[in-house]
C-alpha cells in the first residue's frame, strides 16, 4: 500500500501452470509425444496430433520413421506475448507401438518383406 513518507512495496504474482492432457510446454514450444503404429512407421499414413486448442492436427508421414524421430509443426505452439500474432512451435515426437505378438506366418513374411 502506498502512504505518504513510506516506501511502497513490491507485488509479487506467483503463475502456477496446470499441466496439460497431451501436451507440455517449453520455453514458446509445446511438445507431445504421440503413438504411431509399426505399420503406419514403415509405410506411411496419417498421424493425429494434438494442439492446444483442443483439437486434432495431421500430420502425414511419407517416409519410414525410426522410434524417437521428431517433427516440428510451425506456428502451433505458445502464443508469444510481446509479439503479438506470433505462437512458438509444436514438437511432435513419434511413439512407435510394437506388436507384442506375431505368428509364425507373419514372422515369415516380414522376413522375406524386409531382406
Amino acid at each position: 500500500d502506498e502512504k505518504p513518507g513510506t516506501i511502497p512495496a513490491d507485488i509479487v504474482f506467483e503463475i502456477d501452470e496446470k499441466p496439460h492432457q497431451y501436451l507440455k510446454r517449453e520455453g514458446n514450444d509445446l511438445v507431445c509425444k504421440v503413438p504411431v503404429p509399426l505399420v503406419t512407421a514403415l509405410t506411411g499414413g496419417t498421424v493425429r496430433v494434438p494442439t492446444l486448442a483442443g483439437e486434432f492436427k495431421n500430420v502425414t508421414l511419407t517416409d519410414p520413421i525410426a522410434p524417437g524421430a521428431a517433427r516440428t509443426v510451425a506456428g502451433e505452439g505458445m502464443p508469444i506475448s510481446k509479439e503479438p500474432g506470433k505462437r512458438g512451435n509444436l514438437r511432435v515426437t513419434f511413439d512407435i507401438k510394437f506388436p507384442t505378438h506375431l505368428s509364425d506366418k507373419q514372422k515369415g513374411l516380414l522376413r522375406d518383406a524386409l531382406q
